[in-house]
């Protein structure tokens, strides 16, 4: 007898960061199609609305947020709406991003503060305003979205990579605070993947074609990686199949950071 398997976060309640495009796009997309409802929050009214509409056109339950990580106010907002949408949270992605690109020496004050408030307190933030309404739904999973870059540096990133990496030992003490309360928070660590952010990267390059060349050179795989298996190793994370996986990162760069 054939057995139709449940969706694999059957009405959890998640909210994702930086979710209108990109990778939020695909984790959000993901969470929602196993059964999730969504929280998509973004800076931008226009590509929430978007997002939300692409999803809900789809048969999912998914509702936006203006959401702006670097702002504690608009955090807890987002906080609000969601209660009131759904009457609890069981599950957040901090994904929202900012790359500048800089050295050490030409880097300024103001730039490597504007990369942490979104990369690194932003995701303190919203681990600060939601992990209790998590507790009080019984407990839950955190997903921080990291990078290769929080493992190893790369030229001129060096504000995103210390950000990053910070995020990995905020993923661990966030697990070991809260571990034994139910709450499991996990990292993701992606190489290059295929985006418009990275689009962007390629063609401000002058020979996007070469640049993505290098990239796709660089690992073992022979090809840039794609936003739904980010968002497929989310869902695992976000899901009950993970639930002795704390404190931890998966790494998914195609071998790149496996070699010298």
């Amino acid at each position: 007898m054939a057995v139709t398997p449940e969706p694999r976060l059957l009405d959890e309640v998640v909210v994702v960061t930086g979710a209108a495009r990109g990778l939020g796009a695909a984790i959000a997309r993901a969470a929602a199609e196993a059964g999730a409802h969504v929280l998509v929050g973004d800076l931008h009214k226009s590509a929430v609305d978007s997002a939300v509409d692409e999803l809900v056109s789809d048969g999912l339950s998914a509702r936006g947020t203006v959401l702006d990580v670097t702002d504690a106010a608009s955090v807890d907002a987002a906080l609000r709406t969601v209660l009131d949408w759904q009457g609890r949270v069981t599950g957040v992605v901090n994904n929202a991003g900012r790359l500048i690109e800089a050295d050490v020496v030409t880097l300024t004050e103001d730039e490597w503060d504007a990369v942490m408030d979104v990369n690194l307190k932003g995701a303190w933030r919203m681990c600060r305003a939601f992990i209790p309404a998590m507790l009080e739904a019984g407990g839950g999973a955190i997903v921080n979205i990291s990078s290769l870059e929080g493992l190893v540096a790369r030229p001129r990133h060096v504000a995103y990579a210390v950000s990053k990496a910070g995020m990995l030992n905020l993923t661990r003490a966030v697990a070991v605070d809260f571990g034994r309360q139910g709450i499991r928070c996990n990292a993701i660590c992606p190489g290059s993947i295929e985006t418009a952010l990275l689009t962007q990267h390629l063609e401000a390059t002058g020979d996007p074609e070469a640049a993505a060349a290098d990239l796709v050179g660089r690992n073992y795989v022979g090809r840039l990686g794609r936003p739904d298996e980010v968002g497929a190793t989310a869902l695992f994370l976000l899901s009950r199949e993970a639930g002795f996986i704390n404190g931890s990162h998966i790494v998914i760069d195609g071998a790149r950071g496996a070699t010298t």
